[in-house]
């Protein structure tokens, strides 16, 4: 039954992967929280490959976005123009991740809720790895990282007490949303690649 592919609400499952392509990309994606990048890491670490998280590519993360992907958003930016005064172009997904695949070497790695949320299927290349951290540990781990931010940002002064509520409130309203639409995307991935899963 295709239900016991979903992510469950209390119960953490097994990485579900699928290979779409015979192509040296690695897609990982996940709810926040559960454990996307830290995946990311231990792949890189242990094959020696490229690794980016998307949310460089979506003005998130800039401490630690490099320098060639700065570059990169530049030159994807000067391709479309109206991008220029936008800081967050999810409807752009398929454009930006097609656009990396033609300027990053592979093999590589690919890590974001992105791939979930605005990426159609189709575009995906090589092997797909969805986290089914259930919602509960999720939503557990990004609330208490991204508060313990954004606490420590206000004690430094760096930002004000109304951008800490507004966080807060994103994180209680997100998981739930997020966890009906990857759910939603695991049905459609294994109604397109049956014969790929093993029942």
């Amino acid at each position: 039954m295709i239900f016991k592919h979903y992510i469950g609400i209390f119960k953490d499952k097994s990485d579900l992967e699928i290979i779409l392509s015979d192509d040296e990309v690695i897609n990982i994606t996940g709810m926040m929280g559960s454990g996307k990048t830290t995946l990311a890491h231990k792949i890189q670490k242990e094959k020696n490959i490229e690794f980016i998280s998307l949310d460089w590519m979506f003005g998130a993360s800039l401490k630690n976005r490099p320098e060639y992907i700065k570059n990169l958003l530049v030159s994807f930016k000067n391709e479309y123009p109206e991008l220029k005064k936008k800081k967050e172009y999810y409807e752009y997904a398929d454009k930006i991740y097609n656009y990396l695949l033609k300027n990053i070497s592979y093999p590589v790695i690919y890590e974001g809720r992105h791939i979930y949320m605005y990426m159609n299927l189709d575009v995906l290349k090589g092997k797909i790895i969805i986290k089914r951290t259930s919602l509960i540990h999720s939503y557990k781990r990004a609330f208490k990282r991204d508060m313990n931010n954004k606490i420590k940002e206000y004690k430094n002064n760096e930002i004000k007490i109304n951008e800490v509520l507004n966080r807060l409130y994103e994180r209680i309203k997100i998981p739930f949303h997020d966890y009906i639409i990857i759910n939603k995307y695991i049905y459609k991935i294994i109604q397109e690649n049956k014969e790929k899963i093993s029942e």
